[in-house]
C-alpha cells in the first residue's frame, strides 16, 4: 500500500513531457508517459501520442499534432509483458519527437492575394470609316473645275466598303449656232469599293452609279434662254490612291463617268418649225481629283 502511494506521488511530481493517450492497460498511457519523461526533456509543443492494443500481440503507436493530424504511426508486435511494451513504446515515441524537434517550424504564410487580371484590351473596331474631300478637274472637251466629298463604310477584316459621295462640276461652254450654251452638273454617287493594295501606298478600285442634275443656259441668242435642268443617270468607275501622312492621307483619284442618257440641245428661230442648230452634251466625263481623307483603324 505504501509503495503504491509513493509511486502515485512520484507520477504526479514528474512533469508530463508529452501527453500520451490510450485506453488499454498493457501498457497504460501513464506507464508510457513515465518512461518517456526519462528519455526526453520536453516534447514538441502541441504534440500528443496514442498507444492502443488492437490485438493481443499487436501494439499500435501514433503521433499527432495539435490539429489532430497524424505525423507518424507504427505497429509493434512480438513484445510480451506490459513493462517491456511501455519501454518499446516510449523509445519509439521519443525517436519521433527527436526527429520532429529537429525540423524547423513551418508557418504557412497566407498566400498573397492574386493581383487582379490586367484589363482586357479594347475590342478592335468591326467597321472601318473613311471620309474625304477633294478638288477636281474635268478633262472632257473643255476644262472645268469642281469638288467632291465621299464617305465610306466597311468591315475591318474585309477589303470591301460601300461609298456615297457628292460631286459638282463648274460651268463650261458648248457652241451651238450663233451663240453658246453653258452647262454644269451636280450629282450624287453610290459605289462599291475594293482595296487592291493596303501597304505604305494604298490603292482602291471603286465602281457604282451616278445620278446628276444637269443644268444648261443659252447665251448670245436673240431671245434670252430661260435655261433648263434635267436628271441624268450614269455609271462611274475609277481608281483612288492614298498616301498616309500621320492621321490623314493624301488622295489622288481618276474617275470615268458614262452618262446613260443623251442630252440634246437645239436652237430654233422664232416661229420656225425646224431647229437651226443642234448639239449634244458629252456622254463621257473624265475627272481627276486631289485631296485629303481620314480613315479609322
Amino acid at each position: 500500500m505504501g509503495r503504491a502511494v509513493l509511486e502515485a506521488l512520484v507520477t504526479v511530481a514528474l512533469t508530463v513531457v508529452l501527453p500520451v493517450h490510450g485506453t488499454g492497460e498493457c501498457p497504460s498511457a501513464a506507464a508510457v508517459e513515465r518512461r518517456l519523461s526519462a528519455l526526453i526533456e520536453r516534447g514538441v509543443p502541441g504534440h500528443r501520442a496514442r498507444v492502443e492494443l488492437r490485438e493481443p500481440e499487436a501494439l499500435w503507436l501514433s503521433l499527432e499534432d495539435g490539429d489532430g493530424r497524424t505525423l507518424s504511426e507504427r505497429a509493434v508486435s512480438g513484445v510480451a509483458g506490459c513493462e517491456d511494451r511501455a519501454e518499446v513504446a516510449a523509445a519509439i515515441i521519443a525517436s519521433w519527437e527527436a526527429e520532429w524537434g529537429e525540423r524547423p517550424a513551418t508557418v504557412r504564410a497566407p498566400s498573397p492575394a492574386s493581383p487582379p487580371p490586367p484589363p482586357s484590351p479594347p475590342a478592335p473596331p468591326t467597321l472601318r470609316v473613311e471620309v474625304g474631300a477633294s478638288a477636281l478637274a474635268s478633262l472632257s472637251r473643255d476644262w472645268a473645275f469642281g469638288g467632291e466629298g465621299h464617305f465610306a463604310l466597311g468591315p475591318t477584316r474585309w477589303p470591301l466598303a460601300a461609298e456615297v459621295g457628292l460631286v459638282g462640276v463648274s460651268a463650261r461652254s458648248l457652241p451651238i449656232g450663233p451663240g453658246q450654251v453653258r452647262w454644269w452638273w451636280v450629282g450624287a454617287e453610290l459605289a462599291a469599293r475594293a482595296r487592291l493594295v493596303d501597304a505604305r501606298l494604298q490603292l482602291d478600285l471603286h465602281a457604282g452609279l451616278e445620278l446628276a442634275v444637269l443644268s444648261a443656259q443659252g447665251f448670245g441668242y436673240a431671245i434670252a434662254s430661260p435655261g433648263f435642268s434635267e436628271l441624268v443617270p450614269g455609271a462611274a468607275a475609277g481608281l483612288r490612291a492614298h498616301l498616309p501622312l500621320g492621321p490623314v492621307k493624301v488622295s489622288l483619284s481618276v474617275t470615268l463617268i458614262g452618262w446613260l442618257k443623251e442630252v440634246q440641245l437645239e436652237v430654233s428661230r422664232v416661229g420656225a418649225s425646224l431647229p437651226v442648230a443642234r448639239g449634244s452634251l458629252p456622254r463621257v466625263e473624265a475627272l481627276a481629283a486631289l485631296g485629303l481623307s481620314w480613315e479609322s483603324r
